[in-house]
């Protein structure tokens, strides 16, 4: 299945970028691949990343383990054709002064 991830980075000058993960249903671990996708995406492992989706009544749903990803992807409608819509939200730690996108530095006001 293909998750659909909208990703907001705190105090990131980009507002929003839009990720698209393929999501072994199947996996007894897809929270945790699907974490590895980010990290790897965004080449730190010193963020800390919060997932929601959206329920079938609108509610924002945390997901933060491999059985709430797993009841997330068997709920999505449309299962296992469709995207699991999920919005990600990175919380970089306060010592990775990193640029999050495309893996160049960029130097932050007081850094030396």
């Amino acid at each position: 299945m293909k998750v659909k991830c909208f990703v907001t980075i705190q105090g990131h000058s980009v507002s929003e970028e839009i990720r698209l993960f393929k999501v072994d249903s199947s996996s007894e671990t897809p929270y945790d691949d699907l974490l590895a996708k980010l990290i790897d995406c965004y080449k730190t492992d010193t963020c800390v990343f919060t997932m929601t989706w959206k329920d079938e009544e609108e509610d924002d749903i945390v997901v933060s383990s491999n059985g709430e990803l797993q009841a997330a992807l068997e709920e999505c409608p449309g299962a296992p054709n469709s995207n699991l819509k999920m919005k990600v939200t990175v919380t970089v730690a306060s010592k990775t002064k990193k640029r999050m996108s495309g893996g160049r530095r960029r130097r932050y006001r007081g850094e030396q």
